[in-house]
Order: C-alpha cells, then sequence, then structure tokens
C-alpha cells in the first residue's frame, strides 16, 4: 500500500514543523539587518521580532518569509509583495508570486511566469514555460517542449535549452541527459546519452561514454560505461567508476561479477555491493540475500572485503560505522581495523562530524569521540539534530501522557550533557535554531523558543483540523472517496473511510434510470477537516452495476470551474502513487448511491462550477487497466467564487510543514 497522497489536508493534523528557511528580512530604509519571523494565528499570517514582539499583526491568508527585505503575500485572491512594517510596496496583482534572488522575482499571471525587479517591474520578456530563481547570475528555465538550459539576469542564453534535464551544479559542473544527433542521420530512432557540462554549458565528460552519472559528491562522479551484450560467465561488460570533475577517468573496472558501486567517494573510500558467491542471474537481476557491503579505494582495489558487514555507511575524518548480520555497530579505521572493540546499537546519521559521533548503547543515546571514547555517556533517550558548530543537540523523553499523540517531547542540551531547554517541545522545526530562534509546538500551539529555552511567542489558539473558509492560491488534489460492499478483496483494503453504498429509496429524488453527480445546496462536511462543503450524491438508479478506477479508494472524481474566458478548467488534480497496489476497480451496485461532500471554495473570481467523474465503460470487453474506456459525465454546475491560480498551480506538500492552514 502506497503512502495517502492527500498529505495537503492530513497536515492539518500533523503537528510538526515547517521546514522552510529564510526567515531574515532586510529593509532598505533600515542601516542595520531586521529578523523577522513568520506567524500564524487566527488562520492569518503576520510576523514577530527576535524578542518576540509583533512587528506586523496576523491579516494574511498566505506569506512567505522574508527575503531581501520583501516578502510576496496576499490578503484576497492575488499577491503583491510587503516591506518589514507590512505595508505592499509592490501592489497585489499576481496569480502567485515566489520570494526575492539576487535582486529578482518570479511572478504568475494566467499562469504564465515572468521575473520582476522590486519596483514590480517586468525585466524582460519571457518566453519561457518555466523558471527557477536566480542563483550567482543565472537561473533555469524550461522551454514549451520541456527542454532546460539557463539564462542571465538580462534574459539572454548562456546554456541553450538542449537538455532533457540538467542536476544541480556543483562545483561547477552539472550532469545532463539529453539526444544525442546523428550527424549522418542513418538511425531513425532517436537516442539519448548522460554527459557533464560546466557552467558554460560545454561538455566535460560527453554524450557516449557513459550509461550512468550519479551527480558529483565529494568531488568525484559515479559513471556507468555503456555495457555490451550481457555474458553469462563473466557479466556486463561495461565499466563501473569515477570521473573526477575534469572528465578523467580515476579508475573504471567491470561489475557485476565481483561488486557494483554503491556510495560516493569520502576519505579516499566508497562503499561497495559485493556477492558471497556469482551465479548468473537472468537479465543481471541480483538478490540481497547473497550480497554484502565493503569499500573501494581510489585505485579500484577492494581494501575492506568481510562478508559479516551487513551495512556500511560512509567515511568521515578517517571513521566509518559498519553494522554486521547480528546487528552489531562497530568502528574501523581506513584499513578496516576496529579503532576500539567496544560495540553499539545503533548510530545518528552516517557517523562522524567534528570529532563527534552520536550513538546508541543499549536503549540509551551518548557521543563519542573518533577514538570510540563517551564524552558524553549515554543517558538520553533519543539525540537528534547534532549542531557540533553551536554545540548543541535535541533529545527526546518519552511522554507519560498516553491521550497525546505525540511518543516523544525535546529539549536542547549541550555537549556536556547540561539541559538548555527543557524538554517540553512536541515537535520542531528540523533546520534548528534561525536568527536565535527555534520555531515549534508547545501544547498544541506554535511557538518560538530563545537558545535561553524561554518562549518568546506563542500563538493564542491550538493549531486547528482545518479552517471554515477554504481560500487557497492552488489546485487541490483529489479527495473524493469511497468504500464497497463486502465481496472479498474488494476496495476496503484501500480507501481510509468507511463509505459505504446506500441503497436508494423513494425519498431520493434521483434521475431515473441513470448514473449521476447531484450537487445540492445542502451543507456537507469531509470525513477529514472541517471546512465548509457542499453534499454531493453519486447515485446509481438503474439496474446495473458501474465500475470505477480508483486509487486508495480514490475516484477519478475533480471539480472543474469556468475561466474568466468562459472555459471549464481544472481546479482539483488526481494525484499519482508510486505503489502498484494502490490502483484498484471499485463498483457501485445497481440501485444505490454514495453520500460524499465537496468543498466551498471561497475567492475573488465568481464563477460556475461542477464535478467531473469517469466510470468504466461496461461495453468495453478489455481488462487491462490503462486501455479501458473512460465515459465522463458531469454535475450540474453551481455558484462558487475560486482565486486565479487555483485553474494552473499544483503544489508539493511538506509533513513537517504546520504553518499551511490547509
Amino acid at each position: 500500500m502506497s503512502q495517502n497522497n492527500y498529505k495537503f489536508i492530513l497536515n492539518n493534523y500533523s503537528l510538526y514543523v515547517l521546514i522552510i528557511l529564510g526567515f531574515a528580512a532586510c529593509s532598505p530604509s533600515l542601516k542595520k539587518e531586521v529578523h523577522l519571523f513568520r506567524i500564524l494565528e487566527n488562520d492569518k499570517y503576520g510576523f514577530i521580532d527576535v524578542k518576540g514582539r509583533v512587528v506586523i499583526a496576523p491579516k494574511f491568508l498566505s506569506a512567505d518569509n522574508f527575503s531581501e527585505g520583501l516578502a510576496n503575500a496576499r490578503v484576497s485572491g492575488t499577491y503583491g509583495y510587503i516591506d518589514t512594517t507590512g505595508a505592499f510596496v509592490i501592489p497585489p496583482q499576481f496569480d502567485y508570486a515566489t520570494p526575492f534572488s539576487e535582486g529578482l522575482a518570479i511572478v504568475y499571471k494566467e499562469g504564465l511566469p515572468f521575473f520582476i525587479d522590486r519596483k514590480g517591474q517586468q525585466v524582460f520578456a519571457n518566453p519561457y514555460k518555466e523558471l527557477e530563481p536566480f542563483k550567482n547570475g543565472r537561473a533555469k528555465v524550461q522551454t514549451a517542449s520541456k527542454k532546460f538550459g539557463f539564462i542571465n539576469t538580462k534574459g539572454q542564453l548562456i546554456i541553450d535549452t538542449v537538455f532533457i534535464s540538467i542536476g544541480p551544479f556543483i562545483n561547477s559542473r552539472a550532469v545532463v541527459d539529453g539526444e544525442i544527433k546523428d550527424p549522418l542521420q542513418k538511425k531513425n530512432k532517436t537516442e539519448y546519452g548522460t554527459g557533464v557540462i560546466d557552467t558554460l554549458g560545454k561538455f566535460v565528460i560527453p554524450y557516449g561514454l557513459c550509461k550512468s552519472i550519479a551527480d558529483i559528491e565529494g568531488g568525484y562522479f559515479i559513471i556507468e560505461t555503456v555495457a555490451e551484450p550481457w555474458d553469462t560467465l563473466e557479466g556486463y561488460s561495461s565499466m563501473d567508476g569515477y570521473y573526477d570533475r575534469n572528465g578523467n577517468i580515476v579508475f573504471a573496472k567491470k561489475y557485476h561479477k565481483d561488486f557494483w558501486l554503491d556510495g560516493d567517494m569520502h576519505d579516499g573510500l566508497a562503499i561497495i555491493q559485493l556477492y558471497k558467491y556469482w551465479n548468473y542471474e537472468p537479465e543481471g537481476t541480483t538478490s540481497s540475500v547473497n550480497m554484502y557491503e565493503g569499500y573501494i579505494d581510489m585505485e579500484g582495489d577492494i581494501v575492506i572485503n568481510n562478508p559479516r558487514i551487513e551495512t556500511a555507511f560512509p567515511f568521515h575524518e578517517g571513521r566509518a560505522f559498519i553494522e554486521d548480520v547480528d546487528e552489531n555497530y562497530f568502528m574501523i579505521d581506513r584499513k578496516g581495523q576496529l579503532v576500539t572493540k567496544d560495540t553499539f546499537n545503533g548510530i545518528v546519521g552516517e557517523g562522524f562530524e567534528n570529532g563527534i559521533a552520536a550513538v546508541r548503547k543499549g536503549i540509551k543515546y551518548g557521543i563519542i569521540n573518533t577514538d570510540g571514547e563517551f564524552v558524553l555517556k549515554p543517558k538520553f533517550e533519543g539525540i537528534s539534530n547534532l549542531d557540533v558548530k553551536n554545540g548543541t543537540f535535541f533529545f527526546e523523553i518519552k511522554n507519560l501522557d498516553k491521550r497525546s499523540r505525540y511518543y516523544y517531547h525535546y529539549g536542547i542540551a549541550n555537549l556536556k550533557g547540561d539541559t538548555l531547554v527543557k524538554p517540553f517541545i512536541q515537535t520542531y522545526d528540523y533546520n534548528g535554531f534561525v536568527n536565535g530562534l527555534l520555531l515549534c509546538q508547545i501544547n498544541n500551539k506554535l511557538s518560538y523558543v530563545n537558545r535561553k529555552g524561554n518562549i518568546v511567542w506563542q500563538a493564542i489558539d491550538t493549531l486547528k483540523k482545518g479552517l471554515d473558509t477554504y481560500t487557497v492560491d492552488f489546485m487541490t488534489p483529489g479527495y473524493f472517496e469511497v468504500h464497497t460492499k463486502e465481496k472479498g478483496y474488494e476496495a476496503n483494503e484501500f480507501s481510509r473511510f468507511q463509505n459505504f453504498p446506500i441503497p436508494i429509496t423513494t425519498k431520493q429524488n434521483f434521475l431515473k434510470n441513470n448514473l449521476s453527480v447531484v450537487v445540492t445546496c445542502e451543507t456537507a462536511k469531509l470525513f477529514f477537516h472541517n471546512f465548509k462543503c457542499w453534499k454531493v450524491y453519486l447515485a446509481n438508479s438503474t439496474k446495473n452495476n458501474f465500475s470505477f478506477q480508483a486509487q486508495d479508494g480514490r475516484l477519478n472524481m475533480k471539480v472543474q470551474a469556468k475561466d474568466t474566458k468562459g472555459r471549464w478548467r481544472d481546479i482539483e488534480w488526481l494525484p499519482n502513487s508510486t505503489c502498484g497496489n494502490s490502483y484498484h476497480d471499485i463498483e457501485l451496485d445497481a440501485n444505490h448511491y454514495w453520500s460524499l461532500a465537496t468543498l466551498q471554495y471561497v475567492g475573488d473570481f465568481k464563477t460556475k462550477l461542477r464535478i467531473e467523474l469517469q466510470y468504466i465503460d461496461p461495453s468495453d470487453p478489455r481488462t487491462e487497466r490503462y486501455v479501458r474506456k473512460q465515459i465522463t459525465i458531469y454535475s450540474n454546475e453551481y455558484d462558487g467564487s475560486v482565486n486565479p491560480a487555483q485553474f494552473w498551480r499544483t503544489k508539493e506538500y511538506f509533513s513537517s510543514n504546520l504553518m499551511d492552514p490547509y
């Protein structure tokens, strides 16, 4: 079963904290930098200073953190930019707006992006479908044909839009994928290649040499050369190895019979997967039962080879941890020798940073040095966010309140073990302290804590499980979930909610002998939040059963609205699942209906809405899921209002983003 795709709503209950950085704001009218911190109270955003004083009262429906002295915000359906007094210096006029970066910001109108300056003026014409923020004087762009390149701050191409993908630039190098051009055009089939370019777009590793290249980490690229046909005796005749940032081969060796690379080069050593014994497996398949881990050096020689190593961790500061088949953890040096005979029961992260590492001994956690000696004896139930620079870490204690959804409470200690912040934090921003304050949750309320452990600000209200008014600037993921009658392995395995079909009686005035979707003026409630909704009925008043394709109990059903040009467009979308088991068929029996609910959207643009539903054509004899014909029907039209970004913007949802009230 896959993870549920409705994180946008569940995050309202998931009491975690946001991971968004950038709380700092610099006002050009002030001589020194001013740091403001975003707050959420009564479902509105505002800002406080480092002492917890409210600088900008909560009045915005949406607002990002300050960047370069301005913050994108909206009080109704469109975005503008405010300064550190809360005044709009760029009036609300955009469907959506993003933070400033290097003096420019990406904004959208009618779904089309372009760059503006700090005066709100478009700086150059934009022919590209997608833009990314400027960094080091360049911004990634994507064409309508989904090709990537880079522009400068004048809008001029500095790397042509010829790539299918461009990875991040690390040490002035990026991995790219693209089409391999045949100058003689002898081949009818388009071929693709992987290479590496520099910041000018010139190839450091050209196409055709490598079957795959991993992004540079630890100063080297992991590469696999182009493979030749399978050899049952020798395995693939391709090579596995490393290139340096200049495109020179560090080493490349045949793999699959002996090993394959499984990690980046750290301290001159990399993790590899090894075989306990070699046997031919068709198409190069492997079995984890037959494998263990070890290390290879920069000459391509296996230097640590022990079949008892279940898991190997990267080297840092000349030390690495390994886990054996008995789930014991050991610390080794670069020669594979034990640094200490002491064993551990777990580690935090990958290992050492600035000479220390957090480990578990028995059921308690402590901190050791590179000699394996405890500098802080094990006494904590958990350690996280080890901040070596500031000499602090978060520790855990069990929450004795069985009614609470939080199994642990968190506190903060220094490397001597002294408690700096008492363990009353339910959850916190995993980025830790930013500009002197920690965003966290205490007693079910958003809070900011300083390094002395004092609560400098706390919301008046507890976090809600949804707002009364659903006024958003994005397309909502689909949410029409149903159950079916018990018939063996049915959709009951998938859906979260007990929304069973109900027999139609003479009281219901559904269309006779029809499959219909009806939106009424009755108020309703969704299973998972408190937003205002309209009641919806999906009714089968025929003598036949109807089948629907579904994902985790969710129907292919979504809301549409008329845009300013009178076109029907989706304002909801159907997320995909990476788990094939999520997809199934669900059936609505004859003379039955489902009772559902649809969100009452509130926005600046008054319009008509309707619901679209797809069901499987009963006359299609095919059984393959993705080829069966779908029939589309629509509900009645009803009045509503939306915001412009609802016609085009999809957004990612993070389980840690507590400050998203939706």
